[in-house]
């Protein structure tokens, strides 16, 4: 049984027409309309609609508009209640079609929960002017990049649910009242491991009445990505079958463990020693582990070439420099046990024999204002989810086998983000991928502020490369530090145009850079690092928008005019069972 929540306020004729419009497409649909006391006579309406269809259509009065959230809330527990498998929301307004149900239906006996999109393949959006379509456009990007969701229509209401997904997360604890609740409910569904796939559908806006959207509304909805960011995922239940969150995770007796083949590419003789010598130290039979170190001046290309050459059920990226902690290995391998799971990472922190320099760098690239919802990648927070490229690093990541060759590895073009371009597609064809904030790796800094600046810059240019091979999966948050460094280079100019006005925006930055580096200084309790990591921030916002306009002017004859390299791939023995000669090939 699928049953369809329709909240409404001042809906009567619109009801009229769209009830109708749902029962006729047969199958077993139902109808629960919440009403919040509308004056224009819809509760009426809704009951005469219940007595013309009593097996179908039930309504929920409520005394009084208490906002569109705790509707939705009302409607999703009444529905629970009576045993709905299904459930899907639509606006009362006919803005969305209710022929698409029955895609709905289909959709939902795959995954958890499914969007009807406005935004996912292209922009399908009628009888609204632009100005609105670009305002809607651009608060999804908002909610996405703030909250972490990772989807194209994160404020779509037009979504189907499974039962078993609704009980997965605890209803109780969603506070919005209005329409933040829309991603709030869809941020907490991802975050408990659930499949969410986006339907394409066409959003015709309203067709009577007036928007019931408030001054009220916009700000929670403004303010409420922010707090779900702060409060992280807590108290919500995961069924993803993790291990504990503990730092390490045992073998059980007799358990059969997948092998595993650990790809390092390296510069050429700049040998991995602390990291083979980490694998050598897992609590995880040896005899399982396949080593491949590739050595090259092309990460990705190294990669793939190592991976031809495998001959692990599941493939262990790390870095050169990237050192497992004991455990770590069983962690990762042990998410394969969900059958679901196609990828598996965790963060690169920073090393503790690191110096004060180095361990700041660390914590400004781990900051919410340093990397934003890149920042996960070097720091550890919150409970294992389903994730996406945002989260994830190539310095840590391991992927089934058969996976990685049917979807044709990463782009060879590609360095760095390559492994960015590589998840989004395994996400667009609703592969799992998995961020567990305890599997950790860690590695050294880098020396210097040139050297970090530098690191900085390749990372952004290596998005532009990523924008260059596919457009589509860009998000234009990555653009701001471009905006930033434009703006810094163009305030003379504003200046003489504006005054001291031109400065307001440099003077929120900077109130903004003093209030991350005083919380990057307490929750550290290292006080000298306040003499630094205020000035890392607009290093690696400016490293980045100057990588991204070099990126802009230069990667596209890059990408045309790349070259195969030469690169010698070594296998090193881990364990006597593997044997203790070591296999080198050169390759062209």
């Amino acid at each position: 049984m699928l049953t369809v929540v329709i909240p409404t306020f001042n809906e009567r004729d619109n009801l009229k027409e769209l009830v109708p419009r749902v029962l006729q497409l047969g199958r077993d649909f139902r109808v629960l309309i919440v009403d919040d006391n509308s004056p224009d006579g819809t509760g009426e309406a809704a009951d005469s609609l219940a007595w013309e269809f009593p097996s179908y259509v039930k309504v929920i009065h409520r005394e009084r508009r208490t906002g569109l959230g705790t509707a939705y809330m009302a409607g999703l527990r009444r529905a629970l209640d009576d045993g709905a498998d299904y459930v899907v929301t639509m606006d009362a307004d006919l803005a969305h079609d209710p022929a698409m149900l029955p895609r709905f239906w289909d959709a939902l006996q795959t995954f958890d929960a499914v969007v009807g999109s406005r935004y996912k393949f292209g922009i399908s959006v009628v009888e609204w002017p632009i100005r609105r379509v670009l305002l809607s456009y651009l608060a999804n990007v908002y909610v996405s990049t703030v909250s972490g969701l990772l989807l194209a229509d994160c404020t779509s209401r037009y979504v189907g649910y499974r039962r078993d997904a609704l009980q997965s997360v605890d209803l109780d604890r969603i506070r919005s009242g209005e329409y933040a609740f829309i991603f709030e409910l869809k941020l907490y569904l991802q975050r408990a491991g659930c499949r969410i796939c986006e339907i394409p559908i066409v959003y015709y806006g309203r067709r009577r009445g007036q928007t019931k959207m408030s001054s009220k509304a916009v700000v929670e909805a403004a303010i409420r990505p922010w707090q779900l960011v702060v409060a992280g995922p807590r108290g919500h239940t995961l069924p993803l079958h993790h291990p504990p969150l503990g730092e390490i995770v045992h073998l059980r007796d007799g358990a059969v463990m997948p092998s595993v083949t650990v790809i390092v590419p390296v510069q050429p003789g700049n040998w991995p020693t602390e990291v083979i010598a980490s694998i050598r130290q897992q609590t995880y039979p040896l005899d399982r582990i396949q080593v491949i170190v590739v050595e090259g001046n092309q990460p990705s290309v190294q990669r793939n070439r190592a991976a031809a050459q495998a001959t692990g059920e599941v493939f262990y990226f790390l870095d050169d420099d990237s050192v497992l902690p004991e455990g770590a290995l069983i962690r990762a391998l042990t998410w394969f046990n969900d059958p679901d799971v196609a990828v598996v990472g965790g963060p690169v922190l920073t090393s503790g024999r690191d110096s004060l320099l180095q361990q700041c760098f660390g914590a400004a690239l781990g900051s919410l204002f340093g990397s934003f919802s890149s920042r996960n990648r070097f720091a550890s927070r919150g409970f294992p989810r389903v994730s996406g490229e945002q989260e994830m690093i190539s310095a840590n990541m391991a992927v089934r086998a058969w996976i990685f060759h049917r979807e044709g590895g990463f782009d060879e073009r590609l360095y760095p983000n390559e492994e960015c371009e590589f998840l989004n597609r395994l996400r667009a064809k609703g592969y799992r991928v998995v961020h567990d904030p305890a599997l950790r790796a860690y590695r050294h800094q880098r020396e210097n502020l040139r050297q970090f600046a530098r690191q900085v810059f390749r990372y952004g240019r290596g998005r532009m490369e990523h924008f260059w091979v596919n457009p589509s999966f860009f998000n234009p948050i990555f653009l701001v530090p471009l905006v930033f460094v434009l703006y810094i280079l163009t305030l003379p100019l504003s200046y003489s145009h504006w005054g001291m006005l031109a400065f307001f925006p440099l003077l929120l930055y900077g109130a903004l850079d003093m209030i991350s580096s005083l919380l990057i200084v307490i929750s550290n309790r290292s006080p000298a690092m306040l003499l630094i990591i205020p000035i890392l921030f607009p290093v690696i916002h400016i490293s980045y928008g100057v990588g991204l306009a070099w990126g802009i002017v230069s990667c596209w004859w890059k990408l045309k005019s790349m070259r195969m390299p030469t690169l010698s791939i070594t296998e090193v023995a881990v364990s006597t069972a593997i044997g203790s000669s070591e296999h080198k090939e050169e390759m062209g």
